[in-house]
């Protein structure tokens, strides 16, 4: 059986930082660990330790869209 390696091995650490943005930006928006893991293709443990890292003073640049 081919052993997985972590996604954070794999990506190049500044995608890594930039995709831990979006997921906690994402996760601010209401959409739960399932869907970001869907986005993603990871499973939804690692969108979970991804968002339990998040800086407590962090705040999203970006918002949801909603209709007025």
């Amino acid at each position: 059986m081919k052993s997985r390696k972590p996604v954070d091995k794999v990506l190049a650490k500044h995608l890594t930082a930039k995709r831990n943005e979006l997921i906690w930006a994402l996760n601010a928006q209401d959409y739960n660990n399932a869907e970001i893991g869907r986005i993603f293709n990871i499973e939804r443990s690692t969108v979970l330790r991804i968002i339990r890292k998040k800086p407590a003073k962090w705040s999203s640049p970006w918002f949801k869209i909603t209709k007025i």
